[in-house]
């Protein structure tokens, strides 16, 4: 199959301090944030390769610069 196109766009994010973040919680963040992103890419990536043609967007939010709301 032809993807000619992969975005990113998935995110969560925690409204807590950072001392009050479970590791079950703080799993689902990377687990959405970083570890979905990479995994789209590496399913996209052989292929756009292969026809040495293809684009990868990655949205991401502001909100991880801003640290605590």
């Amino acid at each position: 199959r032809v993807v000619p196109i992969s975005v990113n766009i998935a995110g969560v994010v925690l409204v807590k301090v950072p001392e009050d973040v479970t590791r079950q919680e703080m799993d689902r963040v990377f687990g959405v944030n970083l570890i979905g992103t990479i995994r789209l890419t590496q399913a996209v990536l052989p292929n756009m390769k292969q026809r040495m043609a293809g684009r990868i967007i990655t949205f991401s939010s502001f909100i991880g610069k801003m640290g605590k709301l």
